[in-house]
């Protein structure tokens, strides 16, 4: 990165703290380089109270001892965390979310949508609609998560694992199938 590039509010994903469980703080502070809005639940504002992190706004339907300074996402109806997020999102010019969570916690709530990822403990998932190229470095680790128990997921450039796949030389991997699926990238 160039020391003339300027990062705009909302250019960098949201991040939404949704199970502290999910969190390694490594992996947090790395993102929160880049000044991405912060978002915490009720359970996660203690888990940032313990380490000094300070978010933007809380989606919480209680305001008891939340700091003046945080931003409420308000609670509308029925709706969802996500639900309002993205709608706080959306005012913020901000159109993408990472969720820290358990992947398989959230794959009913977000099904195939682009806009969310995911960060599970130490690995990165990014909903792929049907096929994707990309570089990885040699040695890569990668997790393919389908969307339906009898998915096909075709795949050139990696060797399959017991746990995981992994890039078998740096540069260009595909990966195909007939229907949307996430790729986990481990952040190593």
């Amino acid at each position: 990165m160039s020391s003339h590039h300027v990062i705009r509010e909302g250019q960098e994903p949201a991040i939404y703290l949704r199970n502290s469980n999910s969190i390694i703080l490594k992996v947090l502070h790395n993102l929160l380089e880049w000044s991405p809005y912060l978002i915490v639940n009720s359970e996660t504002i203690s888990f940032c109270n313990a380490h000094g992190i300070k978010p933007d706004a809380i989606v919480n339907e209680t305001t008891d001892d939340i700091d003046f300074f945080i931003e409420k996402i308000p609670y509308i109806n029925n709706s969802t965390d996500l639900d309002r997020i993205q709608d706080w999102l959306k005012n913020k010019n901000c159109d993408q979310l990472l969720i820290f969570d358990d992947i398989n916690e959230l794959k009913s709530l977000i099904s195939g949508d682009p806009l969310f990822g995911v960060i599970d403990r130490d690995i990165k998932y990014s909903m792929i609609r049907d096929n994707i190229a990309k570089w990885f470095p040699e040695g890569q680790r990668l997790t393919l998560i389908k969307s339906e128990p009898e998915q096909k997921i075709e795949y050139i450039g990696l060797k399959k694992t017991n746990q995981a796949f992994l890039v078998e030389t740096k540069g260009l991997i595909k990966l195909s199938s007939n229907n949307f699926f996430y790729l986990g990238e481990h952040l190593e």
